[in-house]
């Protein structure tokens, strides 16, 4: 990835979660939702937004997704406003089950050592 795309990647991120964080949804207010990541195309027509909750409940996880996935108009009309870039991506917002993988694989490789 060149360094362009790094930086576009970086500001989305950062945009993003500014304007999740002032949504004003009960449901997500309640959680600790972070953004894990933003892989924008290089022709800035979709960004792929990784999402982490912080609450064991997977399904709480997905709900919020597609809370944030209802909400693109709204998220992408208040990106716009923020950031000035030739186009606006189109956001896909996906959860990020990453940290909860790598915490169970640590926890086996603890258990394999034990045993």
């Amino acid at each position: 990835m060149n360094f362009r795309m790094e930086r576009v990647n970086l500001e989305i991120k950062n945009s993003l979660s500014e304007i999740i964080s002032n949504m004003n949804n009960s449901k997500i207010s309640n959680q600790f939702v972070t953004i894990a990541d933003v892989e924008t195309s290089p022709d800035l027509y979709s960004s792929k937004v990784l999402i982490s909750c912080l609450s064991n409940d997977e399904k709480n996880c997905e709900e919020i997704v597609e809370i944030l996935n209802s909400s693109k108009g709204f998220i992408k009309r208040e990106l716009a406003k923020k950031i000035k870039i030739k186009r606006i991506p189109d956001i896909y917002f996906v959860a990020d089950y990453f940290e909860k993988h790598a915490q169970r694989i640590d926890d086996l490789l603890k258990q394999i050592k034990k045993d």
